[in-house]
C-alpha cells in the first residue's frame, strides 16, 4: 500500500514513543496536506487551525472519535476511516478469548510461573 502511495505523493513516516500531545501536532502538521492517524492522535480545532494545507485525515479501522469534526468540515477537510477493516482480526481474538477460558489458560499459566508444574 504505502509503496504505491510513494509512487504518487510524498510520504513523511512519523513515530514517536508514547505518541503526540497536541502541542507536538500542531508544531509538525503545518506542511502536510493529508495524514493517517491512529486512536491515540487526537486532532482538536487547534490541531487543524495549525494544518492549512490539510485535505484529509484518514484513520485505519473505526470511525475516529479523536477528531473534531466541526472544525475539520469548516476547514474544508475530509475526514475518512475504512470500517470493517479488522473483522476477521476481532473474530479471531473473540474466539481466543473463549478458547482461553474454556481451557483454563490464565490460571494454567499462573501455576507455570508459580513452579506448580514441578510437584
Amino acid at each position: 500500500f504505502f509503496r504505491q502511495l510513494n509512487e504518487v505523493a510524498e510520504l513523511s513516516f512519523e513515530n514517536k514513543e508514547g505518541g503526540y500531545t497536541e502541542d507536538d501536532l500542531v508544531k509538525m502538521i503545518g506542511p502536510y496536506d493529508a495524514v493517517m492517524i491512529t486512536s491515540q492522535h487526537a486532532i482538536t480545532s487547534r490541531v487543524i487551525a495549525a494544518a492549512p494545507k490539510l485535505r484529509i485525515i484518514v484513520k485505519r479501522g473505526a470511525k475516529p472519535e479523536n477528531v473534531d469534526y466541526e472544525a475539520a468540515t469548516k476547514g474544508g477537510i475530509v475526514v475518512a476511516w475504512t470500517p470493517g477493516v479488522n473483522y476477521v482480526a476481532v473474530a479471531e481474538h473473540a474466539l481466543m478469548l473463549m478458547l482461553c477460558l474454556a481451557k483454563k489458560t490464565i490460571p494454567q499459566m499462573e501455576r507455570l510461573r508459580g513452579g506448580a508444574w514441578r510437584e
